[in-house]
């Protein structure tokens, strides 16, 4: 029998992802999926959302350890979401799966570098794909802890890079990132999901360019974070560069959010971090009620924001 084909890209592209809120999906049947405050409402064309706007959607969470949120507690969740599905992509590679026989079923652990443990469990047929449970038990690695179970599906095989093109990401479990030096704590629920569908491999084989979709509810301390019905387009070469093409965000605990403006093309301002770090330039727009407007724009590498009250196109509120 033939052995099976590696799974697992490395991405540091999915370190790195910026933006909350796209017209993209998952993987998740509507009775399955997560459920949002039914009572939630567009938010008000203020300078104040507009900055949690800012907040969550350019805040830097690329570089360092998983989950290095920044001394105002602010949290990207895609960044957080698509980190810990890069950790999934680095766990199935430690799979020694070339050992394993076609179709044979997966299933072994191993122990983290500081504690804790990993179980893998599936079975990939070949070129065709499969599934891979990863239950994760306190492991600490970087000075973070993760708990939580995680599946994921794989398929789409691309034999010239030797890998997968399609992941599928569903959080079984609540998935816990305990951040020990900051005594920061993020929760990201469970029927969380989220995609990669890969579009093209570097020269390495790793990947180049990619779609991400997601929905997810996450919580750090008291706040609650959401994303809802997400997509991004996303490139890693020398910069890394994300633009996103609709969907939603949701601020102030959920109560209220705003949704991605789709007649502004952001493939033209993507936002750009330089080395996976300082965002450099890049532009997003979001609506708000009253036909309001926010748009968040980087300015000398810091992110501004601008408020148009009442969508005549006069932005009156600015940072």
């Amino acid at each position: 029998m033939k052995n099976m084909k590696k799974i697992g890209i490395s991405l540091t592209i999915l370190s790195s992802l910026i933006l909350v809120g796209c017209g993209g999906g998952g993987s998740s049947s509507s009775s399955d999926s997560l459920n949002f405050p039914s009572n939630s409402v567009i938010a008000k064309p203020t300078l104040e959302n507009g900055q949690k706007v800012e907040d969550a959607t350019t805040t830097n969470q690329v570089s360092g350890v998983l989950n290095s949120i920044d001394t105002t507690s602010k949290l990207n969740t895609a960044l957080l979401g698509s980190k810990i599905s890069k950790k999934a992509l680095e766990y199935s590679k430690n799979i020694n799966l070339k050992s394993y026989s076609l179709n044979e079923t997966i299933d072994e652990s191993e122990s983290c570098s500081q504690g804790g443990t990993i179980n893998y469990s599936g079975e990939v047929k070949e070129n065709n794909g499969g599934t891979i449970t990863f239950k994760v038990n306190k492991c600490q690695e970087d000075g973070e802890i993760m708990d939580g179970i995680i599946n994921m599906k794989i398929s789409n095989y691309d034999s010239n890079a030797d890998d997968y093109k399609n992941y599928d990401f569903k959080f079984i479990s609540d998935f816990t990132v305990d951040n020990i030096s900051d005594n920061v704590k993020v929760k990201i629920f469970a029927k969380s999901y989220m995609s990669i569908d890969v579009s093209s491999f570097d020269n390495y084989g790793e990947m180049e360019k990619a779609k991400l979709s997601l929905t997810l509810q996450a919580k750090e301390g008291s706040e609650f974070y959401g994303l809802k019905d997400c997509t991004y387009y996303i490139k890693d070469n020398y910069n890394f560069e994300i633009y996103q093409t609709g969907g939603r965000v949701y601020i102030n605990n959920l109560v209220s959010y705003v949704d991605y403006n789709t007649n502004y093309d952001m493939s033209k301002t993507p936002f750009i971090f330089k080395y996976n770090d300082t965002l450099i330039s890049g532009e997003a727009h979001y609506n708000m009620s009253n036909n309001g407007e926010v748009k968040i724009k980087v300015e000398s590498n810091e992110a501004k924001t601008y408020i148009d009250a009442d969508g005549d196109g006069i932005y009156e509120l600015r940072e």
